[in-house]
């Protein structure tokens, strides 16, 4: 009998990762709209946790469909065309769309001074490389937690730099389970020495989406001698709970965090209408947050629950016109017929 393991299941039957994705982009929503507003109602530790959990899932996700995408590529140059295909115009788009079209209305119904057009062209270029260092549009958004209009992109770059990790071990051909492995050791003695010295020091981004991206890249290349078991979720689970009352949760939980992930993205594939043949996350977690900022900056005042239904009425919308009007149109033409989740993959959320 073949094994029980990730990879027969992922190799072998459909999957639900770009629901899963979808899935992991709500859950950003509803943490943007706790967090935008300015609620202190979660206790300090379990707001920690809520806040990472869904980017450090988002980059476990990544490490694996990158990690697939370069052992399947055609090339290194299709490759970093591929992922640059999948990134950039959507971003783009967002960018413009937020400074001409998002920020000038809520301006307007605020009552707030005409934005320059000097104010609305620095900000499109200062975060069209991924990485981002200017959030704000001539002193708007006001009137919420952050300052900027999208506080979301700022993992991007580091996004990036996991795609440049990838080529550039592969090229070199040291792209094995235990260089792999080494760097993920490196990752988490870093963030256990910040989370034992310094405050707060376990959420330094590069230690951090650094072990999660390599772990999710060790788990598609061990895949195969991973099992498949009920009982590892449960200890994962566990992992999670017991975490979450440290002072870096991804020290204990980083690992389990990767394996819930592929486990339950591809136990969801027996549903049918769970495998997405079309993915919203991506627009879903670039649009997100500028209109969440609109809202507030226009004085609208909910519950949290109604918050987190308004923002996600207005934003699936706008995410499914992204998809099929900017994002897909950019894929592969292979890609836009039935987009698997290495082709369609979508990159790591914040």
């Amino acid at each position: 009998m073949t094994r029980d393991t990730i990879g027969s299941r992922f190799d072998h039957g459909p999957n639900a990762l770009s629901f899963l994705r979808l899935l992991l982009a709500a859950e950003v929503v509803a943490w943007h709209s706790y967090a935008l507003r300015g609620d202190t109602w979660l206790p300090e530790r379990l707001a920690t946790v809520v806040g990472d959990i869904g980017v450090d899932a988002f980059f476990a996700l990544s490490g694996f469909l990158v990690c697939r995408a370069w052992v399947g590529r055609s090339g290194t140059r299709a490759f970093v065309l591929a992922r640059a295909r999948r990134i950039f115009p959507g971003l783009w788009t967002c960018l413009l769309v937020t400074a001409f079209v998002i920020a000038p209305l809520a301006s307007a119904v605020a009552g707030m001074p005409q934005l320059t057009l000097a104010g609305q062209l620095q900000y499109v270029w200062s975060h069209a490389d991924t990485w981002a260092t200017q959030g704000e549009i001539d002193g708007t958004p006001v009137g919420t937690a952050d300052r900027g209009w999208n506080g979301s992109l700022w993992t991007l770059g580091y996004e990036v730099a996991c795609y440049v990790v990838i080529v550039a071990s592969g090229a070199a051909r040291v792209l094995r389970p235990g260089v792999l492995a080494a760097l993920a050791f490196l990752f988490w003695t870093v963030s256990l020495e910040l989370a034992l010295t310094v405050p707060g020091g376990g959420s330094w981004a590069p230690p951090r989406f650094g072990l999660m991206f390599t772990l999710g890249a060790l788990l598609w290349m061990q895949r195969d001698r991973i099992p498949f078991s009920r009982l590892w979720c449960a200890l994962a689970t566990v992992c999670i709970v017991v975490g979450a009352f440290t002072p870096d949760y991804r020290v204990m939980a980083a690992p389990a965090v990767a394996y819930l992930c592929i486990v339950g993205g591809t136990a969801l594939g027996r549903y049918e209408l769970l495998v997405l043949r079309h993915d919203l996350s991506y627009g879903t977690y670039i649009y997100a947050f500028p209109i969440q900022q609109a809202f507030l900056m226009c004085g609208v005042t909910l519950t949290w629950v109604g918050f987190v239904s308004l923002s996600l009425a207005t934003v699936l919308p706008v995410a499914a016109v992204s998809w099929y009007v900017v994002e897909r149109p950019a894929l592969p033409r292979d890609r836009r017929r039935d987009p698997s989740p290495a082709g369609s993959y979508v990159p790591a959320a914040s």
